[in-house]
């Protein structure tokens, strides 16, 4: 009888790990204030004008009030003989028209007393006018300047600091191969 006791080989392996130290990556922004400045410059308005006329005449009023110019005294004395004159031929008219008519009886002594004694009296309201006012306008210019309005602005500067992420990579279990070689033994009888 034969008993073989072949040798066995045995193999125990370990893989290598490999380990990974990170350090995560970090991003800093930084932003600064941006700048605007609004600048207005006024309009600017210039009128220029000038003095405005008066002219006040005073003589209308003055004449209504009888203070007159030694002229006008002259040609208002002459009209106003004139309408006399003519209120007596129209009187006169009148009067003869009415002594003409023997019929009616009128007597020489009746429009005496009719001329004489008149209810009538004219009492004259008159208007008093006041100063002639003359108004010579002035001249007026205007120009415009229209004014400004400047804007300055200066964007802000960002600052970004990237602190870059590093990987460290390391050999965390090293690889092992073990070989064994069990029995190996023969055993031959015969």
């Amino acid at each position: 009888m034969i008993f073989l006791n072949f040798p066995q080989i045995r193999i125990e392996q370990q893989h290598a790990l490999i380990g990974l130290d990170i350090k995560k990556p970090d991003l800093k922004t930084i932003q600064g204030k941006p700048l605007l400045q609004i600048k207005r410059e006024m309009g600017k308005l210039d009128i220029e004008t000038d003095h405005v006329e008066i002219n006040v005449d005073n003589y209308p009023s003055y004449y209504d009030l009888g203070y007159r110019k030694p002229a006008d005294i002259s040609k208002d004395i002459a009209g106003k003989g004139r309408e006399v004159y003519l209120e007596y031929v129209k009187r006169t008219s009148i009067n003869g028209d009415r002594l003409m008519r023997i019929e009616e009886n009128t007597t020489i002594s009746d429009i005496a007393v009719d001329e004489t004694f008149s209810g009538e009296k004219e009492v004259n309201l008159a208007w008093i006018r006041g100063p002639e006012i003359d108004v010579i306008k002035a001249e007026l210019s205007m120009e415009y300047t229209p004014g400004r309005i400047i804007f300055y602005s200066q964007l802000a500067q960002t600052r970004v600091d990237l602190d870059w992420g590093k990987v460290n990579v390391y050999l965390k279990q090293y690889p092992h191969i073990d070989i064994q070689v069990i029995g190996g033994e023969l055993n031959i009888t015969g």
